[in-house]
């Protein structure tokens, strides 16, 4: 479900991409699989976003970061900052996408991670 969400996204057919997301979402919390459950919220969160649906993005996004910190995955937190920050930029606000991208850079700075300070 969650690859197939994924090629959905990428032709486009967000609507379908969702229904396909929220699906493995569901099937990963049934299971307990907390990784995946955590990266289907944040491709959930983007499939929203690209159908204009900010807040409910913003909730997904926002779970997958707790779930990032709580478990101390830099990796998984640096893709969910940059989302966040998508989401920012997309409603103007720019302390907060600068605020997430300076946190980002900032992990990236920590972990040694220079592709990901490059991204950033």
């Amino acid at each position: 479900m969650l690859g197939m969400g994924l090629v959905h996204m990428g032709r486009s057919e967000h609507e379908a991409a969702t229904s396909e997301m929220e699906g493995a979402l569901a099937l990963f919390e049934r299971c307990a699989e907390d990784f995946l459950a955590s990266v289907s919220r944040v491709w959930l969160g983007t499939a929203l976003l690209a159908q204009g649906e900010s807040e409910r993005a913003e909730r997904k996004f926002e779970e997958g970061l707790a779930w990032a910190r709580r478990v101390k995955q830099p990796s998984f937190t640096y893709v969910v900052l940059y989302n966040l920050a998508q989401l920012a930029l997309s409603r103007g606000d720019l302390e907060a996408a600068a605020r997430m991208l300076g946190e980002g850079i900032e992990l990236s700075g920590q972990t040694k991670d220079r592709a990901n300070l490059a991204h950033f």
